[in-house]
Formats: C-alpha cells, structure tokens, sequence
C-alpha cells in the first residue's frame, strides 16, 4: 500500500472483516466482474494463479545468495568426512606393506603423495623424499630408515594400482574441497560481512545453514542463537532437568573453545548478540559495520579481565567434574582388577 501511495495512487488499508469477505466470495467477484465466465472458470483462473504463484516463489527462494553458501558448506563438510574416510583406509590398507610410515606422517597429503609417487617401500630414498617436497631432515631420515627395516608385507602390482588410484581420488578431492572454502570465503564476503566478521566464514556459513538461511538467522534471538546446535542437549536439559547447555555451533569460536571453562558461557553470549545485529544488518541493509567487531573485542576483553577466576558455584561445578573423572578412572581401573571378586562376594553374599 505504501509502494502505492509513493506511486500517486489513492489507496485505504480494508479491515480485517473485509478482508474475510472478500477471500470467502472471491469466485463469485471473479465472476461479477467479469474475469471468468462461470465459477468453473474462475476456480481453474485461481488454480492457475496459485501455480504460478508458488512457482514464482520458489524461482526466488532458489536464487537467494544464502542457500547457494548453505548448499557451499554442506559439501565442504561432507568432502571432509569423505576424505577423513577415504584416508583412513588408505593408511590401513597402505600399512600392511609399509606400517612404519603412519607413525610418521600425519599429514594426509604427503601420505597420499609418497604413495604415489613411490609406490613401494623398497623404491623410497632421501632425496626422492626431497623431492615431493619433505623438508623436515629428521621426519625425512625417520621415513628412509624405516622403509629399510620395516616388517610389513610384499604387496602386489594389482592392489598397489588400486592404492594409488584412491591416493589419486583423495588430492583430488582435496583439492575440489579447498576451492569450495575460498569459494564459500568470497560468498561470505559479499553476502554477510559482518556475520564473517564476527564469526569467520565457515562458522558464519554453519550458522547460517543451521538456521535455514540468513534472513531466517536475523530473526533470532541472540539466545536461540547461542544455543544454535545444542538442540539435543537442550531439550535434554529441559526433560530432565539439568543444565541447559551454554553453547552450540558457537563453541568452534576461538575465543570460545580456548577460553577457561567458566568463562566459555558469558563469551558464548557476547558473541551471540553481536552474531544476531550483524545477521540483521547483512539481512536487510547489506552495509558494512567495521565498529562491531571491535565492540566484540572489547567485551571479550573486559570478561578476560572480570572473570579471571571462576565464582565460588563455578569452581564447585568445576571440582565435581574433576570429581567423576577420577571417578570414572578408578572405576576403569577396578574393572581390569579385583573387581570381578568384589561382584563374587556380593552374589555368594546374596545366596546366603
């Protein structure tokens, strides 16, 4: 109505009850004036419009930035877990001719590159090792005297070819994996900036694909927020009537995870507030606030210096989780000893 007005039309808001009315008598007004021949007509004219309706929307939900970066860090996550799969079964089925090399290498890429590059143990050599890029001296020794004195198995060509073709897949994925990042980087940049900014871009995407969109994000409460990904563990609380949980995705924060337990809760909370103002900015003004970033610095800063140690009720909470883990320890150790004759006892003791 006001996009009318602005435009010189003269237009009057209808009441509620008017409203009403005309929904429940639109066939008979499609009809009176003359935009269909008989009701039949106008309820085909409706079907039609309600189509093309939902179809328009559902062309311009698809379009939105958002779901494009949703669609973005969903891959990114599931390429990981591929990869993570693919590489572990790599270093078990790789070891059995060369286990020695697992202790090792921890970096899945120079795995996957000596694999290929030198098939068999036998074939590996410091300057070869040089020259797919090692530049560790000790890591570099370690792999050649290793592949002199290993006690794994002979392999054959067939299962060494089906080897290198998976160390093949898993850089090439890696590879597909790291160009969706910079990819979902650029995205963020220019659909939330300040969401990025607050929470880094994989973070913020997570967010946002958690939530359903961005639009979706800038609706919630910075306490939904905090929470966001903890459902499990609130509904949980709420059930049985334990402590709710401090945080959800917002946890893979720096300045969330790194931070003294007693602190994570009141970090977690000053970051949801700003995450929930800049979702709103990037959501419905897309301007760049450079100062809400400082802010957040600012009170994360002041929380350090306040909370340097925990409140009397923190550090209780804090004792009783050492507590239960030494619990659980001696209970582990229990287990493995004189446990089973304590059980004999108690049934011989039952009987009686």
């Amino acid at each position: 109505m006001d996009a009318a007005i602005r435009h010189g039309f003269s237009a009057v808001e209808m009441s509620a009850e008017d409203r009403l009315k005309v929904q429940h008598n639109k066939v008979a007004i499609i009809v009176e004036a003359g935009l269909a021949e008989d009701e039949q007509d106008a309820l085909l004219a409706l079907h039609e419009f309600s189509v093309s309706l939902s179809s328009l929307k559902v062309a311009e939900a698809s379009a939105r930035p958002d779901q494009h970066i949703i669609q973005c860090i969903n891959t990114v996550d599931e390429l990981d877990k591929i990869i993570n799969i693919m590489g572990a079964r790599l270093r078990e089925w790789y070891g059995l001719h060369f286990p020695e090399l697992e202790g090792i290498v921890q970096s899945l890429s120079s795995y996957c590159d000596i694999v290929l590059r030198f098939g068999r143990r036998d074939a590996i050599t410091v300057d070869a090792l040089r020259s797919i890029g090692l530049q560790d001296e000790k890591k570099v020794d370690a792999i050649a005297r290793a592949a002199l004195t290993s006690k794994g198995g002979m392999i054959s060509d067939e299962n060494l070819i089906l080897l290198q073709r998976i160390a093949e897949e898993i850089k090439h994925l890696s590879k597909q994996r790291d160009a969706l990042a910079r990819h979902m980087e650029d995205e963020m940049a220019r659909v939330a900036p300040n969401l990025k900014d607050i929470l880094g871009a994989t973070i913020g995407a997570r967010m946002i694909a958690k939530a359903g969109g961005l639009e979706r994000l800038a609706l919630l409460p910075s306490s939904t927020i905090q929470v966001l990904g903890a459902e499990k563990a609130l509904f949980r609380a709420l059930r049985t009537g334990t402590r709710p949980p401090k945080h959800g995705i917002i946890f893979q924060h720096p300045s969330v995870h790194s931070a003294p337990r007693w602190q994570r809760g009141k970090i977690a909370r000053a970051i949801a507030t700003k995450v929930a103002v800049a979702a709103r900015i990037d959501a419905f003004t897309g301007a760049k606030d450079d100062t809400l970033l400082a802010k957040l610095n600012e009170r994360l800063e002041e929380i350090r210096e306040k909370y340097v140690e925990p409140r009397h009720e923190e550090k209780e909470e804090v004792e009783k989780r050492k507590g239960r883990g030494r619990r659980r320890g001696r209970g582990r150790e229990g287990g493995e000893g004189g446990g089973g004759e304590e059980r004999g006892r108690g049934r011989r003791g039952r009987k009686r």
